[in-house]
C-alpha cells in the first residue's frame, strides 16, 4: 500500500483506492451510528414508565395520560401494575421513572422522595344483594365486618392499613388473590359471596355494586408520587410529573 522514497511513505494507487472504499464505509457507519442515536434518544425523551396502584392507573391517571397526548403527540406510556416492594426496587435500579402508590408513615424510603398526590376515603366494596349494602356507613365497624367473607387481595393493591386491620380483627378470608386487582375481584363481590376493601370513589365507575365510605375503619388515606431522589428523569417523564403537581425544583 506504501512506498518508501527518502525516509517517507508514499501511498500506492491501490492505498488511494482502499482509502476512498473506507472513507465512504466510515461516512455510513457514522451516519447509522448517528441515526440510531437520535432515535434512542428521541424514545428515552418521550416515553414514560410508570408503575401504579390499580386503582390509579385504571380511574385516577387516564385524564392525565390524555393531557399528555395532547400536549406530545410522540409520548409513549410504559406501565407496570406491580406490588409495593417490587415498585421500590424498580425506582431505586432505574427501571421505572416514578410511580404512584399508598404510603404508610411506618414505610422506610430513604433513597425515596414521596409527594402527596390524591386523597381517597376508605370504604368497602359489595353486592346490592349483600347485608351491608343497607347498612348504614356510619355504623359499620370492623367487628361487624368480621361477621362476613372478606377478599385478601394482598400487599400493593388494598391498603395497608387495611391488612393489619384484618389481621387483629381475623377477617374472615376465603379468597385470596395473589397479583390482582380490583377489577379481578369485583365478579365475586358482583355475586355476594364477599366484599372488599375500596375507595368510596369506585362506586361512581361502577354502578352494580356498591361502595361505602366507613368513618370508622379508617381515616382517610392518600396516594403518593414516589421519585427516586438520583433518578434521571426524560423530559416527558418531567412534563407529567409537572401535571401531577409534583414539585420538581425539589
Amino acid at each position: 500500500l506504501f512506498k518508501r522514497e527518502k525516509q517517507r511513505l508514499i501511498p500506492t494507487s491501490e492505498a488511494l483506492r482502499l482509502y476512498k472504499v473506507c472513507k465512504k464505509s466510515v461516512s455510513e457507519i457514522d451516519f447509522i451510528f448517528s441515526n440510531t442515536m437520535q432515535a434512542i434518544k428521541h424514545d428515552y425523551e418521550n416515553t414514560i414508565k410508570l408503575a401504579g396502584h390499580p386503582y390509579m392507573l385504571s380511574h385516577i391517571l387516564p385524564p392525565y395520560f390524555k393531557k399528555m397526548i395532547e400536549q406530545n403527540k410522540n409520548v409513549k406510556f410504559e406501565l407496570f401494575n406491580s406490588n409495593y416492594e417490587d415498585t421500590i426496587d424498580m425506582l431505586e435500579n432505574g427501571i421505572i421513572d416514578f410511580a404512584v402508590f399508598p404510603v404508610s408513615k411506618g414505610d422506610a424510603l430513604t433513597n425515596i422522595i414521596a409527594h402527596e398526590f390524591y386523597k381517597c376515603k376508605f370504604g368497602i366494596g359489595m353486592a346490592k344483594s349483600h347485608p351491608l349494602a343497607s347498612v348504614d356507613e356510619k355504623d359499620i365497624t370492623w367487628n361487624l365486618l368480621a361477621q362476613y367473607d372478606f377478599i385478601n387481595i394482598g400487599r400493593g393493591i388494598s391498603t395497608q392499613g387495611l391488612k393489619s386491620e384484618m389481621q387483629n380483627y381475623s377477617l374472615g378470608s376465603r379468597f385470596t388473590l395473589h397479583n390482582g386487582t380490583w377489577e379481578i375481584c369485583l365478579g365475586i363481590v358482583k355475586e355476594g359471596i364477599s366484599i372488599s376493601g375500596a375507595d368510596a370513589g369506585y362506586a361512581k365507575w361502577h354502578s352494580d355494586i356498591v361502595a361505602k365510605h366507613c368513618p370508622k375503619l379508617a381515616p382517610e388515606y392518600s396516594f403518593s408520587i414516589l421519585v427516586y431522589k438520583k433518578a434521571d428523569l426524560c423530559k416527558a417523564s418531567k412534563e407529567l410529573l409537572k401535571l401531577l403537581g409534583y414539585p420538581l425544583g425539589n
